[in-house]
């Protein structure tokens, strides 16, 4: 369950937009037995969408692209939105090296 769920982030044009229960409706299965098997592989949702993000944004920063057009692309629609995400799962210290 865990290898679908990162594919299907991974696959995801706009990974802000990645919905576990249409997830779960495209592979037939109930949110319940997903999260059940999630948690047998030590893993969840959300960790495997924060580690995408960063991934997406680890792989983006380095291209010269600013902040906002990584975001939109991504599928957030507020800037805020983003950057809110963005230092959760990176950390504040390395989005103002990277991001100033």
């Amino acid at each position: 369950m865990k290898h679908l769920v990162q594919q299907y982030l991974r696959e995801h044009p706009k990974p802000a937009r990645a919905r576990y229960k249409v997830f779960c409706e495209h592979y037939g299965i109930s949110p319940a037995t997903m999260r059940r098997r999630l948690r047998e592989q030590g893993a969840t949702w959300q960790r495997l969408y924060d580690a995408e993000i960063k991934r997406r944004i680890h792989l983006e920063l380095p291209k010269g692209k600013h902040a906002s057009e990584i975001g939109e692309a991504m599928g957030y629609t507020c800037k805020n939105s983003f950057y809110r995400i963005a230092r959760r799962v990176c950390g504040d210290g390395y989005l103002r090296s990277r991001l100033s």
